[in-house]
């Protein structure tokens, strides 16, 4: 919680490497596994048979460990609204220049004079939030070059879209990036 505070204010030094979307959206959901199972929460990843895109290629330029920690604010508060059980299901759209994440959940939704301002630096619905998850995890999408939307409907659930460009603008070429060391994945 620290370090996202922190990070909030800092400007973005993005690690690109190749992520692979699906193995990144795994990482993620191992980690709320534990309390998605203790909250009876069934997690779920499906692939779209998008026209425009192609599952064999759902790889693209981001900073991983930023990543990680977008989604995982996602999946955190997916699974913290549904104390009563439901489902969260991520669906990977890999498109032509971007991959778009859809995070979908049947939990109680987010009432319309509360939507407009999830994003807000410091705006909690929680008793113990802080607010900075959501505003943090919007950032780190915009300095990735993507964006965030959220839909929501009161008592039916929330869906939160993810696109992320393949290349950020400002990603140096793909020779210039660091590679992984022999053997490491």
């Amino acid at each position: 919680m620290v370090s996202d505070f922190l990070n909030f204010g800092r400007p973005a030094r993005l690690n690109l490497r190749k992520v692979d979307a699906r193995g990144l959206i795994e990482e993620v959901m191992s980690l709320v596994r534990a309390q998605a199972d203790q909250q009876r929460v069934s997690l779920s990843i499906e692939e779209s048979d998008s026209a425009n895109g192609d599952m064999r290629d759902a790889h693209f330029l981001g900073d991983t460990e930023q990543l990680k920690t977008c989604f995982s604010n996602l999946a955190i508060n997916t699974v913290q609204a549904m104390a009563d059980g439901g489902a969260l299901k991520v669906t990977l759209h890999p498109l032509k220049n971007n991959l778009r994440f859809e995070i979908a959940d049947t939990g109680p939704g987010i009432a319309p004079e509360t939507l407009g301002q999830i994003f807000e630096p410091y705006f909690s619905t929680k008793e113990t939030g802080i607010g900075v998850g959501l505003a943090l995890t919007k950032k780190l999408i915009e300095d990735h070059g993507g964006q965030i939307t959220v839909e929501s409907k009161v008592g039916v659930g929330t869906t939160f879209a993810v696109s992320l460009p393949r290349e950020p603008k400002d990603a140096p070429p793909p020779a210039l990036l660091p590679q992984p060391a022999m053997g490491a994945a």
